[in-house]
């Protein structure tokens, strides 16, 4: 595994930058999936980087590659089973590494991988994607940085350590920029201090209901900090692996597959924030099926709500999180990454959005009510009903509409932006955090088929004023 020598060597060939090739895209995906079949589970995200990840960007032709995982003592037992997948590093050098470990691939004698493996959602991941994106979003900077690459390769020839340290200036600049437009509201950052520290508000819809004693001893109040950790952490990563899709085109690769990819990252960064402060808690979500009707506590992950307008880079998708304890949600967040908002509810103590107290609409009237609905799979055998209801409501309400995000729909509601919203084939992991929030902003949830909360298939969620009204409507005919 320790082979310096080939590392000695990769830092002494001369510097050549070669014209952008879309084939870059085609074998950085190559080798995403060869180590994800070969190694599956180890990795947490993998990600393009480097300037063969940006289109228009003359680069080395060799492909950098950025492997995240848990933490660096991870990284360490990654390193032998790399190695026999034909990967080399050094000891050595990785020695002198404190936030990446870095090992190369040679094929006949030539490079053609480096792979750093690093903390993954840590600043060393945030910062070479961050870097990527930018350059891939502005093109001032991306035709800055490539005239200072000719200019250095031409000055360093092959004194590859001098030309890399000569380039850390520009990254240092443009990362404090990036930051810059942050802090400036230019891009969407994390609102400053915790949003759903609710111990002083009181539920909407009258006094404070009391958690039941199993609830108490999951103790509330931290929970709902890790969650809004994990959910801000879960939005990041999707607004910067949306790029990913725009490969498609160069890589050929079906957006389902990619997306699924995307889901799964996401759903395993929450489970690994949550993890680290409530090691006994449950999961249920896309790869983690499970019970939610004992009193264990569990969490009910949807890592992407909406995928198809994720897929369509509509800016409307969320990231869904519920803490569920015997079979009742107890505290739901819904994060929505692309306006930079954040819905979060405990029960008893009120709904928030952005650290606000918010409240439903006080609408009472139907030719008033703005009413939101989620359509069916066509196959459904429940297709037909919601096609007769969606008839109906066009007749009564003011207006319906479909987001396309169950989470945010219900958000909507709780922040009275809507009034009314109903829905059949629901899973549960696309309504507790919804539930949690309409009930605890003074709306009211019923469960059309009687079913019990979770397990329930069909879904009404509406202001008080509107409840008859909304529940006539979808009685059989």
């Amino acid at each position: 595994m320790d082979d310096q020598e080939p590392l000695r060597q990769a830092a002494s060939v001369p510097i050549q930058l070669a014209p952008w090739s879309n084939a870059w895209a085609t074998q950085f995906q190559r080798e995403r999936d060869r180590l994800e079949a070969s190694l599956p589970g180890r990795f947490l995200g993998i990600e393009h980087i480097g300037s063969t990840a940006v289109p228009g960007l003359a680069a080395k032709p060799v492909i950098d590659m950025l492997g995240g995982v848990a933490s660096m003592a991870l990284a360490d037992a990654l390193l032998d089973d790399l190695c026999a997948m034909g990967y080399t590093t050094s000891v050595e050098y990785n020695a002198t590494l404190t936030d990446r470990r870095l090992l190369m691939r040679q094929v006949k004698g030539r490079r053609t991988h480096h792979l750093h493996l690093v903390v993954f959602g840590g600043d060393a991941w945030r910062h070479r994607i961050a870097f990527r994106d930018a350059l891939r979003a502005d093109a001032v900077l991306r035709q800055r940085y490539l005239e200072l690459k000719q200019s250095l390769a031409a000055q360093h020839g092959a004194n590859r350590e001098a030309y890399s340290q000569a380039k850390l200036p520009f990254i240092t600049a443009a990362l404090a920029q990036i930051e810059a437009e942050a802090a400036s509201g230019d891009r969407p950052v994390q609102p400053a201090g915790p949003t759903i520290d609710l111990a002083s508000h009181n539920s909407a819809s009258g006094p404070p209901r009391q958690p039941a004693s199993a609830a108490k001893a999951a103790d509330l109040s931290n929970a709902a900090h890790a969650a809004e950790q994990a959910v801000y952490s879960a939005g990041a990563h999707l607004l910067a692996s949306r790029s990913r899709l725009a490969e498609l085109v160069l890589t050929h690769q079906r957006p389902d597959v990619v997306v699924g990819h995307i889901r799964r990252e996401t759903e395993t960064m929450i489970r690994d924030v949550l993890r680290k402060r409530f090691p006994s808690h449950g999961f249920l979500g896309d790869d983690s099926p499970g019970r939610v009707d004992d009193d264990a506590p569990r969490w009910v992950v949807d890592p992407l709500d909406g995928v198809a307008s994720y897929l369509r880079d509509q800016p409307r998708f969320a990231v869904s999180l519920a803490l569920v304890v015997a079979g009742e949600p107890h505290i739901g967040v819904v994060y929505d990454p692309c306006r930079n908002e954040f819905f979060g509810a405990i029960r008893g103590r009120g709904a928030v959005l952005n650290g606000v107290p918010i409240r439903c609409a006080a609408t009472t009237s139907p030719a008033e009510a703005i009413a939101a609905t989620l359509f069916p799979d066509p196959t459904s055998t429940r297709s037909v009903r919601h096609s007769a209801e969606l008839a109906r409501a066009l007749h009564t309400f003011r207006s319906v509409r479909r987001a396309g995000s169950t989470a945010l729909e219900m958000a909507y509601l709780a922040a009275g932006r809507t009034d009314v919203f109903w829905g059949h084939d629901i899973a549960s992991r696309d309504a507790a955090a919804g539930i949690v929030l309409v009930r605890e902003s003074g709306g009211t949830v019923e469960l059309p088929d009687t079913q019990p909360t979770l397990p329930s298939k069909s879904l009404v969620a509406c202001t008080p004023g509107l409840r008859d009204t909304i529940i006539e409507l979808l009685s059989p005919r």
